[in-house]
């Protein structure tokens, strides 16, 4: 039963714990009451709302919740444990093989320590069997919930996190061999947080492809600037120079492609706005589909008379 007011829409706080707990009773009296602790929450007018910026601030657990999860973990056998962190490497779902990789396991033991936890209803969901590209067959995994990866990835070392990404994306990166640019995005991460700079340059390089032949243009964007950013900290060397060249073409054409659709679509609303009448109706007056800014476009609109150009546009802009 939710406090009055609290609501269960998109940007509640009901909305918000209930993503962050999945519904887990236990889990969410203490989310509420790390919120409230925290005045994270506040009521205007009998509704319950979450401040400004709470979501962003609460990345850590509740303590009482933080304690009552390792407490859960530490009761594990040892080598359970390893492989249940190796598996929190991996992610929320995962396939044995990677896992064991991690966990430097023999495949056959993690299959049975995940299967035994799952039939336990213990930590583990079995949701069948993955296949990879060079013909690995085996068990794939979940979490029961985000929480149990969120406390057993944060438990980590420093030196072991970083041996457990080394090992768990060199494993997925021979799993899936000539076919890697499908998990670039997850090879990136692997690579980066294992301290393997430059093969992650360049899965973050193939992942920014990716999302330009999807049209994902921001997505393409933010990774490339990734790879871009990561570089930095290297030092000058050829392939270093060879890799940096690669991201800046890639990027240059990106935004060379957004601020041409850009164009198309402000030449075309520019063109609409030049029919609208002085006098305004609801457009003009901001009450239409432009909301605010149609007045500003009018104005521009009347003073102008002449399509907009290129370089008037933002170039790191991104079609709707």
């Amino acid at each position: 039963m939710w406090p009055a007011g609290w609501g269960a829409g998109r940007g509640t706080p009901h909305c918000f714990i209930h993503a962050r707990t999945e519904g887990n009773a236990l889990f969410m009296v203490n989310i509420v009451e790390h919120l409230v602790q925290r005045r994270l929450v506040t009521q205007r007018m009998g509704e319950w709302t979450l401040r400004p910026g709470a979501e962003a601030i609460i990345t850590t657990l509740p303590e009482g919740l933080r304690q009552f999860l390792m407490r859960r973990i530490e009761d594990l056998q040892p080598e359970v444990r390893r492989v249940l962190e190796a598996a929190s490497v991996v992610g929320e779902k995962f396939a044995v093989a990677g896992v064991a990789a991690g966990a430097e396991c023999p495949v056959a033991d993690v299959e049975a320590w995940c299967e035994a936890l799952a039939a336990q209803h213990n930590f583990l969901e079995d949701t069948g069997l993955t296949v990879w590209p060079d013909g690995t067959s085996d068990g794939e995994y979940r979490f029961q919930h985000a929480l149990y990866q969120q406390v057993l990835y944060e438990q980590l070392g420093t030196v072991r996190r970083r041996q457990l990404h080394q090992h768990i994306g060199t494993r997925l990166e021979a799993g899936y061999g000539a076919q890697a640019r499908e998990i670039a995005a997850q090879l990136a991460v692997h690579f980066e947080r294992g301290g393997e700079t430059l093969r992650a340059v360049h899965y973050w390089q193939q992942a920014g492809d990716n999302a330009a032949r999807r049209n994902a243009y921001h997505e393409a964007v933010t990774v490339l600037r990734k790879g871009l950013t990561l570089l930095a900290t290297q030092p000058d060397s050829p392939e270093r120079t060879r890799h940096e060249l690669r991201l800046q073409l890639t990027l240059g054409e990106l935004l060379g492609a957004v601020r041409d659709e850009w164009c198309r679509k402000w030449r075309s609303l520019h063109a609409g706005l030049r029919t609208v009448p002085a006098s305004g109706g609801d457009i003009v007056a901001g009450r239409g589909a432009l909301g605010p800014h149609a007045v500003a476009l009018r104005r521009s609109a009347v003073a102008s008379r002449e399509p907009v150009q290129p370089g008037a546009l933002r170039p790191d802009a991104t079609p709707a």
